[in-house]
């Protein structure tokens, strides 16, 4: 791959970007909303830099074999196996972490600039369109989290670059890659595979029709290979699922909840207060206002125009689309606070835009290269910059300040509240680890962090096996954990030492901790 002068002016812009948004965020800890996941992620890793088999993934609840193990499994695990490596080399940190999801984010997005530069031929807006969506706050936010979100729809981002590749050389070669990437985005992240599943829509098109939905030619001219290619990455993924839920049966420990949440199954005011959530919070995450309604008069402009365009476009907008829909339709009521559920939905992008600017080229490219034009798309690109940068900022630590562009308060309060909630109370537990060491509380002493409703925030914070209320603590579950090794409870809440069946448990105090209790078992 020989470089050009696009190319640095692409990095260059996209360290900017890059410096903008996490200048003061690399070394951070899990932040903000979803702590949860976060931390599940986390102690995955964790295992793997302490030596866990790569087959056997493995975290700090321990509610596998019989409160015995934190055997589970759930997405491909080769990012944290990856990480838990480097973890191994240099220490544990946040920052390599996220490094490395900036740099599998950074490849997709250049990845897409390549892409571009081959379809549209213009350096122009083969930066900007994706620069434009890395001004999406759950795409530049999740990219360097700890999920693996944002990582899948990179590894997409690249397939479609192989695959744009092969479309151009009618290499072998070059379809090969594209499916490993594809395979690789599905196995960590199986929802971001709406493109895939609509390139083989129209694979099966023109399998079964003569339509060229390329006007002068198939999309797909090998089918043999093409097909084997598309089939070999549901097999693959289909593989890895199944091993999953065979381990997580053999373990009995599931921590993963892949069931869908139809927006039917809703009762009574629930659907009005998660429309009310995604009006004032969650859809502000995903683009700015003007992005959307961009994303709505141009899909719809895409959509009536389907003679102008080749059939390959116009089934991008459509088919893309309503695999969009029926994702938001499946997981509805998760959409509301749940802001990370929104990445897999950021592929409106690509099929909107892109289709756009590609009919704008062959029917009007003296638009196109307008300068007056350019200069009004590079203002919008900033302003989106200013509103992702600040909407980060806010995820991040703020607890005061204004946020002009963003504007919306319920958006600003929430976030401002759980900045503090997070940093005030969450944070207390990694505060805390020296502490630990001063009262006896070593890292092989299994614990019980009762008021945590997470599988593993407190316990990977403090970096100690052991059982959270995830599970509502009960009389008989205290006698079984203590059974399977617990050393230690850890309160938080003082309303959880009013319960009766507590009591005999918090006889034996040893240490205080900005207001955590710990009383040995």
């Amino acid at each position: 791959m020989s470089f050009k002068k696009s190319d640095f002016i692409f990095l260059s812009l996209f360290i900017v970007f890059s410096l903008i948004y996490y200048h003061d965020f690399m070394n951070a800890a899990p932040q903000n909303v979803h702590i949860w996941r976060q931390t599940d992620c986390l102690s995955l890793t964790k295992h793997y830099q302490e030596g866990a088999p790569f087959f056997e993934p493995e975290m700090h609840e321990q509610f596998g074999d019989g409160y015995d193990s934190g055997k589970s499994a759930g997405e491909f695990p080769i990012l944290y196996y990856t990480v838990g490596k480097v973890w191994s080399l240099f220490g544990v940190s946040y920052w390599s972490y996220r490094v490395l999801y900036l740099l599998i984010l950074f490849f997709g997005l250049f990845s897409l600039y390549r892409s571009l530069q081959l379809i549209l031929k213009d350096d122009f807006w083969s930066i900007s369109l994706p620069l434009l969506l890395f001004t999406s706050p759950v795409f530049a936010y999740y990219g360097v989290s700890f999920l693996t979100d944002i990582p899948s729809i990179s590894f997409v981002l690249i397939a479609l670059y192989f695959f744009t590749l092969y479309q151009f050389k009618e290499r072998p070669k070059w379809l090969w890659f594209s499916m490993l990437f594809f395979a690789l985005a599905g196995l960590i992240k199986i929802s971001s595979l709406i493109i895939f599943i609509f390139l083989g829509a129209v694979l099966l098109i023109e399998t079964v029709s003569k339509f060229k939905t390329l006007r002068e030619r198939k999309l797909f001219q090998h089918l043999k290979l093409e097909w084997i290619g598309f089939s070999s990455v549901f097999v693959v993924i289909f593989a890895w699922y199944y091993y999953a839920s065979l381990y997580n049966a053999e373990h009995g420990f599931k921590y993963t909840f892949n069931d869908i949440h139809p927006f039917w199954k809703m009762e009574g005011e629930a659907g009005t207060q998660v429309v009310a959530k995604i009006k004032d919070f969650s859809s502000m995450i995903f683009f700015s206002r003007p992005m959307l309604w961009l994303f709505f008069f141009i899909g719809l402009f895409n959509l009536i125009n389907f003679k102008s365009q080749p059939l390959f476009s116009w089934l991008a907008n459509v088919i893309i689309a309503l695999g969009v829909l029926f994702y938001a339709l499946l997981w509805f009521p998760l959409l509301g606070v749940h802001d990370y559920y929104w990445g897999a939905m950021v592929v409106i992008f690509l099929s909107t835009l892109v289709p756009f600017i590609y009919y704008v080229k062959e029917t009007n490219v003296a638009l196109l290269k307008s300068k007056k034009l350019r200069i009004l798309f590079s203002s919008f690109l900033i302003i989106n910059l200013i509103y992702c940068g600040s909407m980060i900022s806010l995820k991040k630590f703020s607890t005061d300040g204004l946020y002009p562009l963003i504007g919306n308060h319920e958006t600003v309060s929430l976030m401002r509240w759980f900045n503090h909630d997070h940093q005030t109370n969450t944070m207390r537990y990694e505060r805390m680890r020296p502490y630990l060491k001063e009262i006896g509380v070593t890292e092989n002493d299994k614990v019980i962090t009762m008021d945590d409703e997470t599988f593993n925030a407190t316990l990977f914070l403090m970096n100690r096996k052991g059982w959270t209320g995830f599970v509502p603590l009960t009389d008989e579950l205290m006698k079984d954990y203590i059974e399977h090794g617990a050393k230690y409870l850890f309160v938080d809440n003082p309303e959880s030492l009013k319960l009766d069946f507590i009591q005999p448990y918090i006889q034996h105090p040893v240490g205080n901790f900005e207001g955590v209790q710990i009383f040995k078992l």
